[in-house]
This record gives C-alpha cells, structure tokens and sequence, in this order.
C-alpha cells in the first residue's frame, strides 16, 4: 500500500508539472504571436510600423465592403508600406520601406479617392490619422532592447451616397446601330439606379462594341 500512494503521489506531481509546463509554453506562444520585430529601419528616425484602412458609410453588402476595403489598401504607395513575415504562426517580422514620409501617406489617400470614383462614390472624402510611439522595444531578431519611433498610419474613407444612373440614352448617327443598341437595353451594363462605376461603363462599351 505504501508503494501505490508513493506512485500515486508522483504521478500527480508528474501531470501537475506537465499541465503547469504547457500553461507556460501556451502563455509564451501567446505572447510572442502578439508581438512584431521590425528588422531593416533606420536608427533613430521615425519609421512605418501599421498601415490600416476604414471605409464608412456607403451602400455596400458585407462582401462588397470587403471587397471595397481590399480595394482601398491595394491604392496604398509602396512606400506608404509594411511588408511582415510570419514564421510558425507566431513570429512576426515587419520590414518598412524606408524612413517614414507623410506625402507618400497622401499620396495614398488621393489614391483611394481616385478608387472610390471609379466604384461610383463621386463625393467620398478622405482623412488621414497619424500616430508615432517613441519608446524601447525588445527585438526577438537581434535579442536586443532597442530604440526606435513607431509610426501608424489609418486611412479614413468616408463613403458618403453613391452617385446613381437616372436616365439612359443612346444617341447614334446611323439608324440601324440606333435600334441595335435600344433593343438590346435588357442586356446592358449600365441600369437604372444603379452607380456609375468604371467597370459598368467600359464593360457596355465592350458590349455595344461587339454587338456592332
């Protein structure tokens, strides 16, 4: 009987070890996931570390939201970038374009409203937050604390109501084009209430074009 509560007892201590061992292992991984180490900056000069973007408002379903907010953050400039590498689901390692430059944050931003036309928002605006942390940061690339300048960048698109379709005319010279295109209405790109896009436009061009 001795034997077995000695066994019993070191077989609890064995699994309470254990679960206490993987705890800190979990704890460890959980914070090294929630942490980024930026490699290739500038010493001592304020470098881009977060780039987010907000759409607000708009007529948009959830996909096309989506959808919209990839659009707007492909508009960003190259140097208006942060390229990150994950490794192993937890190590996240940021490389900034260069020194930080607001114009080519601007920049980014009339982009965006040059997007936003072509999805048929004439009036949408933009706005540009900027936030910069100076402080000591721990690299887990060069296991060093180091000094640097954090700056994070949030565009802001205000959406606002689309700009939509009220009337359809089509205006041809020869008459046998003329009733092609009118009778064709139902197949058209381009619908009644509907926003002005790029994409509507060029693609009925590309229809009447190949109807013709």
């Amino acid at each position: 009987h001795r034997s077995l509560k000695i066994y019993i007892l070191f077989s609890v201590v064995v699994k309470t070890n254990l679960l206490n061992g993987l705890k800190n292992i979990f704890f460890l991984a959980f914070i090294l996931s929630s942490c980024t180490t930026v490699r290739k900056y500038q010493k001592n000069k304020p470098f881009l570390f977060k780039t987010s973007v907000e759409l607000k408002g708009g007529h948009f379903t959830t996909d096309e939201r989506n959808a919209a907010k990839q659009r707007l953050y492909d508009q960003v400039d190259d140097s208006a970038r942060v390229f990150i590498k994950d490794k192993l689901f937890i190590f996240h390692t940021a490389t900034p374009s260069a020194a930080y430059d607001t114009a080519y944050s601007y920049r980014s931003a009339r982009n965006m409203i040059g997007s936003m036309l072509h999805l048929g928002y004439y009036q949408a605006k933009d706005s540009v937050k900027i936030d910069t942390v100076s402080g000591t940061f721990f690299s887990t690339y060069s296991l060093k604390f180091e000094r640097q300048q954090r700056v994070s960048v949030k565009y802001i698109i205000e959406a606002g109501n689309p700009t939509l379709i009220d009337t359809i005319i089509y205006k041809l010279k020869k008459t046998d084009l003329q009733l092609l295109a009118e009778n064709s209405k139902p197949q058209s790109f381009i619908l009644k209430s509907t926003p002005v896009t790029k994409a509507n436009i060029l693609g009925e061009i590309g229809r009447l074009v190949i109807l013709y």
